[in-house]
């Protein structure tokens, strides 16, 4: 039984935020129910899947049997409770994770980690968005995928707020073949967002970062991957600036 199902689309994942520091917030890629039903559909038909639901020591675990040649093939996992309806929450995240079992958006697991710089305060111990509606209209705009060990993971991902590009990424795999073929590769809009960041980390202006690598800051350049680089190189080997 060999059944391979098509990476995910942009429009069928979904955002939600991840944690939240004193910098930013990490977002995280999810899929809902609703995906897996289209895909399983699409792949082996409606009436060659089925879903079953059982509880195990106070567990909900989910099953989804698809017709093989010599019968049913089932594969299961348990869920976890939402923060809203408990039940439905539990039911509906054993379907998902019974879904990745047998492969339903599994490359999600490949994703990078997606950290935005924005506005946090400061909630006890830990911290919240100062803006609750910071990641309205936060969409994947771009994905790819590449074959690795047999296996399919993410090669390039794309994310945008309300049409602008907040974070774009493309694995070394990808870097490496478009410098085999001579092209110039520039950093990210996330990238250069990062090296800010990390300037205000290590107490020293964008200005002397971009005199560091050699760059004229009063006539910018696009940077390129080689100079995102280097000024990753020389940020890491500085000090933490002192708090006031």
């Amino acid at each position: 039984m060999n059944i391979k199902f098509r990476g995910l689309l942009p429009d069928e994942i979904d955002i939600r935020v991840g944690n939240v520091s004193q910098r930013g917030a990490t977002l995280l890629l999810y899929k809902n129910a609703r995906v897996d039903m289209a895909l399983l559909d699409q792949v082996v038909g409606p009436m060659n899947w089925q879903r079953d639901h059982k509880e195990v020591k106070g567990n909900m675990y989910c099953g989804i049997g698809i017709q093989g040649e010599n019968g049913w093939v089932w594969k299961w996992d348990c869920g976890t409770e939402s923060n809203t309806e408990a039940e439905k929450g539990e039911s509906s995240d054993s379907f998902k994770r019974a879904g990745f079992n047998w492969g339903l958006g599994r490359e999600l697991y490949t994703a990078p980690l997606i950290f935005i710089n924005c506005d946090t305060e400061a909630e006890g111990y830990k911290y919240k968005l100062k803006n609750k509606s910071e990641f309205y209209d936060t969409k994947v705009s771009k994905i790819e995928y590449e074959d690795f060990n047999g296996s399919r993971r993410i090669s390039k991902l794309e994310i945008t707020r309300k049409g602008k590009v907040i974070y774009s990424w493309q694995s070394d795999t990808e870097i490496k073949e478009e410098m085999k073929k001579g092209e110039t590769l520039y950093a990210t809009p996330s990238e250069k967002e990062g090296l800010k960041a990390l300037c205000k980390q290590k107490g020293v202006t964008q200005r002397w970062m971009l005199q560091a690598i050699g760059s004229d800051p009063d006539h910018p350049t696009p940077m390129t991957q080689a100079e995102y680089g280097s000024a990753m190189n020389i940020l890491l080997e500085l000090p933490d600036a002192q708090a006031n």
